[in-house]
């Protein structure tokens, strides 16, 4: 009983330790991005415009993970405006969360295609105005899906580099011009290579603090997993001791199988 208490436990222990560092290793250098396609845009615009951001981010050092989610969490409904860099609980999130949406009236950011906020903790991290990537690529004729994964690629870059500051030129240009759009469609436009750096720099960060409440996380459970073999083990030898009390007091002695044994009671 003892024995196999110890291994059980043992195997948990083993099993934690291994999932933990597979964790570790297949998450480094990816960002998981949980879309909420609030837009009902169709799927192969989305399909295409997802690739693309990940054409842009690969060719930052940092692979991208897509998770299309259900319109109905509340995630997809909220946001966090009150997040500041000052803020004592940051995100734990594993994943940043971006939705597409329509109807926005023009007067609320106007001109652009999206806004972020990097340091939320709640709610959607990049939202992105779908019915304006739409005129826009009207414009052109063309590009609805790369202008829309470059939209996403800004936003999110925003995020990972924890400003919305503007850059002067590139992805990261403040206000798209025509130019802009148009080279979107075509060549493709990226980060910067200070930016590139940063945006490795803020995911890796990411994956150590994801890492760390991971750890702590399985530190608790093989605790928890230490103090259950020191039970069983006591509860064992208790179970022991009792069971050789009860052997040596008269009168309980046990029978063989299917037999009853009667004790006599000393005549005073």
């Amino acid at each position: 009983m003892h024995c196999s208490a110890r291994t059980n436990v043992a195997a948990c222990v083993i099993l934690i330790c291994n999932l933990t560092v597979h964790a570790q290793e297949s998450h480094a250098g990816t960002l998981t991005i949980r879309l909420y396609d609030k837009a009902v845009a169709a799927p192969a615009i989305v399909k295409a415009a997802t690739e693309q951001a990940e054409r842009i981010f690969a060719r930052a050092g940092v692979r991208i993970v897509w998770e299309m989610a259900s319109n109905e969490a509340s995630e997809a409904h909220c946001l966090d405006f009150q997040a500041s860099k000052e803020q004592e609980s940051g995100d734990v999130r594993t994943y940043l969360a971006v939705r597409l949406i329509v109807g926005l009236p023009e007067t609320v950011h106007p001109n652009a295609l999206g806004f972020s906020l990097p340091q939320a903790r709640f709610g959607a991290h990049v939202t992105i105005f779908y019915d304006r990537v739409e005129r826009e690529s009207a414009k052109l004729g063309r590009g609805e899906a790369a202008i829309l994964g470059h939209a996403m690629a800004h936003e999110i870059g925003h995020v990972l580099l924890g400003s919305a500051e503007p850059s002067p030129a590139g992805l990261m240009r403040g206000r798209w011009n025509d130019s802009d759009v148009a080279l979107a469609v075509t060549d493709g436009l990226y980060f910067s290579r200070i930016e590139c750096a940063r945006l490795r720099g803020a995911v890796q960060r990411r994956h150590d603090v994801h890492t760390a409440q991971a750890n702590r996380k399985v530190e608790a459970e093989i605790a928890e997993a230490r103090a259950a073999q020191i039970r069983a083990v006591f509860a064992g030898q208790a179970s022991q001791e009792f069971d050789g009390g009860l052997a040596r007091i008269p009168g309980t002695l046990s029978a063989p199988t299917g037999q009853t044994t009667r004790v006599k009671e000393d005549s005073k």
